[in-house]
C-alpha cells in the first residue's frame, strides 16, 4: 500500500521530467495524504498536461464519493480486471510526479516511518489510473496509484511499493503512443532497488495536517541505508 508521499519538485524539474511547457508552480506537500489534490500528468489534446486530482478514485457508477477513500491504490496484479479500475486502466492512465513515498514498518516498538525515494534525491512518478465523476452539479476527477509486490530493499518495509514508472516508458504509459494492454502490465513491476534508498522519520507524517518538511527528517543523521 502506498498512503502517504511526499512531493517538491520545483517546476522547472517537472518541466524536463516530464517534458511539459511551463507548468505551474505547485504548493510543495512532504505529506500528501487520501483526499488531497495531487498533480498528474495526461496527455490530453494532444499534448501533456498538468492537472490536480483528488486522490482516491471515484468510479463514475460510485452513488457516493467517499468510495474514493478507500481506493487510493490499485494493485498491478488486478488493475485491468477489477470493475472500479479496468475502463481506467485501458483509457485514462497518468502520471503522479512525486518526491518519495512513506511506508510504515512493524518493530517491537510500534510502527515505525520510513522515507523512501530514488537515490539521487531526483523527482519520479508514479503509474496511475483516474477517473471522472459527478453528480448533480458536483464533478470530481480523482486518481489511484497502482502499486506492486516490493523490491528486495522496500520489502525491509513493507509487502508493497508503488510502481514508479520509467521516463523511457512515459510515452505508451499516457497513451501517446499506441500498447497493448498486455504490455502496458508489463511495465507494473518493481523498481530497480539499487537505485532506491529509505530511512526513518518521525511520527509527524502520521499526522496528515503536518505538511512541513519535518515529515521527511532522518531521526540521525546517519541513518541512511
Amino acid at each position: 500500500m502506498c498512503g502517504r508521499y511526499a512531493f517538491f519538485a520545483p517546476a522547472d524539474a517537472i518541466a524536463t521530467l516530464f517534458e511539459i511547457e511551463d507548468p505551474p508552480e505547485i504548493e510543495f506537500s512532504y505529506n500528501v495524504a487520501p483526499t488531497d489534490y495531487v498533480p498528474a500528468v495526461r496527455y490530453q489534446e494532444g499534448a501533456r498536461r498538468l492537472s490536480m486530482l483528488r486522490w482516491g478514485l471515484i468510479p463514475f457508477w460510485a452513488k457516493n464519493k467517499q468510495i474514493g477513500v478507500k481506493m487510493i491504490n490499485a494493485r498491478a496484479e488486478t488493475v485491468s480486471e477489477k470493475p472500479a479500475y479496468k475502463s481506467a486502466f485501458k483509457q485514462r492512465r497518468c502520471l503522479l510526479p512525486a518526491s518519495g513515498f512513506f511506508e510504515w514498518q512493524k518493530t517491537s516498538q510500534g510502527k515505525q516511518p520510513h522515507f523512501i525515494s530514488l537515490s539521487t534525491g531526483e523527482a519520479f512518478a508514479f503509474a496511475g489510473i483516474w477517473e471522472s465523476w459527478g453528480k448533480d452539479e458536483e464533478k470530481i476527477e480523482s486518481v489511484s496509484i497502482i502499486t506492486t509486490q516490493p523490491n528486495p530493499l522496500v520489502a525491509q518495509v513493507h509487502d508493497r511499493m508503488p510502481v514508479i514508472v520509467p521516463k523511457d516508458y512515459f510515452a505508451k504509459w499516457l497513451g501517446e503512443e499506441s500498447a497493448e494492454s498486455g504490455d502496458l502490465k508489463e511495465y507494473l513491476v518493481p523498481y530497480p532497488e539499487n537505485e532506491m534508498r529509505f530511512y526513518p522519520v518521525g511520527k509527524a507524517v502520521g499526522n496528515p495536517r503536518n505538511k512541513t518538511q519535518e515529515c521527511i527528517a532522518p531521526l540521525e543523521s546517519d541513518s541512511l541505508f
